[in-house]
């Protein structure tokens, strides 16, 4: 909230007008998102239209305001007009002609608000003092810059009323001109010696508030009288930043160029007006293409890494009909920054791989189409990252086409560090689209990384039961051991996915086999490790009924098992699933002996352990 309406819900406040303050209340959730900007990454870079907009909202607040706390009979007589009135009253002994009324307001103050020139020259005669601040901060020369009212301007310019007296953001009577557009006012204002180039505490020219608001004759007006077409704020934009950024392009982008306005200056983040047009994601012939026939670089880097390149790459993700137009329009200006590496803070990237990230088929053929390179690796966290190891990374329908459209006999063979395939990539995420294109193209599904894992280990690991049924449709072995001798049912069995575990039992995964890294366990073990260490019933029950599977499955695999599973009364209990295997033995592929089983433990209900 800026000083204005803080001062205005103040004064609201102590003169106890509750409803008109309630009126006032604005909630900042509501604020125009137009009037801000955010880059790819959530970095805001804000113009003057968030700050200009406030400036405007305030001053409406205030008019609102002054109708419920006008207190003094001279005030509301300039109101009206009421020159007798006025007469009388100037005449009575002792009158203050500047006394304020309840916002601060004076009676000439008044009389120019509401265009009351013959008020305002009767208390200019008895020596009104132009130049008094109402509580807003405003004094007559603000007010007339407004209204436009060019004779009561005259008359005040007349009588002395100050061109730089500025108000609590610091704008002067031409700030206000430029903002409402009364160009007249602005005309006599310059005439009058007023600083083109004054700034507000924020750094904006009059020329940055006329650009925000599109005031095209008072952009000339004020150009034609000195105003620096460069000029900076305190972010180090200028006016064509301004213009460049709103949404729409109400601001001439192409009358600020043709006046001279430099297309290649950057702002204090390195943001050049191309930037911002480019991010607008509107029709480029509005300013994109103006920019670049000025000589706007498409390929200049700003602080964070984000060329105006990227950021167009960026927008096709994003909805609007022109965001294909921008890219081409880029492109036609210059293919060389096509296969740059730049580094944002996500990490090094091209523009390829940055289409690829988000999501946008188009982007990635025309990019290609203009000689995207497809095999140009860029460096993230050590890892060496390729276009199609990125694609590889992605799932829905249209990455699946992205990878289709990179896919080459040498593509598909491409590997990150430690040997991680394509193949391991789509597995780890789930992403089954992209892992049945790779298998239809003869992909080794078998394969292993350094650690000698498969797809399949990868796949269980991380639960995706759709990837590990498209694995165990090629025929892949379902008991293959990493360097540490797990299995893919081993990881199965460590996330407890009894989806993942039931479809590596049908395939025939040994559930016996012992291996890990510290201590060897098999599946079994794990699953009755993590029952024992459980204490959630709802819990406990899901784990014993991953163990009942597993021990049905052993049933069914050897008579033993079975005989005993005949004579079980209501389940397993931990410890006879404990006795599954011998301990010692680093694997054991046959379930135990009735004997064993009847002679050490016998099978029982055990509710302790939530079993039913």
């Amino acid at each position: 909230m800026d000083p204005f309406t803080q001062q205005v819900l103040a004064n609201l406040s102590a003169a106890n007008h509750l409803d008109v303050l309630e009126a006032l209340t604005l909630d900042d959730s509501e604020e125009d998102s137009s009037l801000r900007d955010v880059n790819p990454e959530g970095s805001t870079y804000d113009g003057s239209g968030g700050k200009v907009a406030s400036h405007k909202v305030a001053v409406a607040m205030w008019d609102i305001a002054r109708q419920a706390v006008r207190n003094e009979p001279i005030v509301k007589a300039a109101i009206r007009g009421d020159i007798p009135q006025l007469k009388d009253l100037l005449q009575q002994p002792g009158v203050d002609v500047n006394i304020r009324d309840g916002m601060g307001d004076t009676a000439l103050f008044a009389a120019v608000c509401h265009d009351k020139f013959d008020a305002a020259v009767l208390l200019l005669d008895a020596k009104a003092d132009p130049n008094i601040q109402s509580f807003d901060s405003w004094a007559a020369l603000h007010a007339v810059s407004r209204s436009g009212n060019q004779e009561m301007a005259a008359i005040l310019l007349d009588c002395k009323a100050n061109t730089e007296i500025t108000d609590e953001a610091g704008w002067t009577p031409l700030h206000v001109s430029s903002l409402y557009g009364t160009n007249a006012i602005a005309d006599l204002l310059l005439e009058r010696k007023a600083k083109p180039n004054a700034q507000d505490l924020d750094g904006l020219s009059p020329l940055h508030t006329a650009v925000d608001f599109g005031q095209r004759d008072v952009i000339q007006t004020l150009v034609r009288h000195g105003a620096h077409l460069d000029a900076k704020d305190h972010n180090g934009q200028t006016p064509l930043h301004i213009a460049s950024m709103k949404r729409p392009f109400t601001p001439p982008v192409s009358l600020l160029l043709d006046l001279g306005a430099d297309p290649k200056l950057a702002d204090d983040n390195g943001y050049t007006a191309l930037h911002f047009a480019v991010q607008g994601g509107h029709d480029p012939a509005l300013a994109v293409t103006p920019l670049l026939q000025r000589g706007a670089g498409p390929n200049i880097s700003a602080a964070d890494g984000w060329t105006p390149l990227l950021l167009a790459v960026h927008r096709m993700a994003k909805p609007g009909n022109y965001g294909e137009a921008v890219l081409k329009t880029l492109l036609d200006a210059s293919l060389t920054g096509v296969n740059r590496v730049s580094s944002i803070s996500s990490g090094d990237t091209t523009p390829l791989i940055l289409a690829i990230q988000a999501r946008s088929k188009r982007a990635v053929r025309l990019l290609i189409d203009r000689g995207a390179d497809i095999t140009l690796p860029v460096e993230r966290d050590g890892q060496r990252i390729t276009p199609v190891l990125q694609a590889a990374a992605c799932q829905n329908p249209e990455e699946v086409e992205i990878l289709r459209h990179l896919l080459t006999d040498a593509s598909s063979r491409e590997k990150m560090a430690g040997d991680i395939t394509l193949a391991h990539i789509t597995a780890l995420h789930g992403h089954s689209n992209s892992l049945r294109l790779l298998l239809e193209r003869g992909t080794d599904a078998n394969a292993a990384d350094k650690e000698g894992r498969t797809p399949l280990h990868l796949a269980a690991q991380y639960s995706h039961p759709e990837c590990i049924s498209l694995l165990l449709a090629q025929g892949v072995n379902v008991n293959a051991k990493d360097n540490n001798r797990r299995t893919p049912l081993h990881e199965a069995a460590s996330g407890a996915d009894e989806e993942c575990i039931l479809l590596l039992l049908d395939a025939g995964a040994d559930m016996l086999i012992r291996g890990g890294r510290e201590r060897l366990q098999s599946p079994i073990d794990i699953m009755r490790e993590k029952l024992g260490s459980e204490n959630d019933e709802n819990v406990q029950r899901r784990y014993l009924s991953i163990l009942t599977v597993m021990i049905e499955t052993l049933a069914e695999k050897d008579p033993r098992v079975g005989e005993v599973s005949q004579d079980r009364r209501g389940g397993w209990t931990i410890e006879a699933i404990q006795q599954f295997y011998q301990p010692g033995e680093e694997e054991r592929r046959q379930g135990p002996t009735v004997s064993q089983m009847r002679e050490r433990y016998q099978p029982r209900f055990n509710t302790e352990a939530g079993q039913h």
